[in-house]
């Protein structure tokens, strides 16, 4: 046992190492943790918000659905009307100074100065 100084001196010296590295992984968990605790924080919020935004985009587009569905209606019954209206048109156009004379003389109109 010459030696026993120096092997006492490696072993504290090794128990030093040991107990410093401990620390310093103990003092990066405490600061990991926190950054870890406002990170799934951040993520609540965002999965909230992305929530929200899920509901008002199915709103929007069931307005969008009613829309094209009032949109196709309108554009039909504006067709029609025009097909009407290219109707009488047409008979109106085809009709003879006769026919023409025949049917304004129905009405009954007042004389006026203008």
């Amino acid at each position: 046992m010459k030696h026993w100084k120096e092997t006492l001196f490696v072993l504290a010296l090794f128990a030093l190492i040991v107990l410093l590295v401990f620390r310093e992984l103990n003092s990066l968990n405490s600061l990991v943790n926190p950054k870890h605790t406002t990170i799934e924080e951040v993520n609540d919020s965002l999965q909230k918000q992305n929530t929200t935004i899920d509901t008002h985009i199915e709103i929007i587009e069931k307005r969008a659905g009613n829309l094209n569905q009032r949109i196709e209606k309108e554009t039909k019954v504006l067709t029609t009307l025009k097909n009407i209206q290219d109707e009488n048109l047409s008979h109106i156009h085809n009709a003879s100074d006769e026919q023409l004379l025949e049917f304004f003389s129905k009405f009954k109109t007042q004389d006026s100065i203008y």
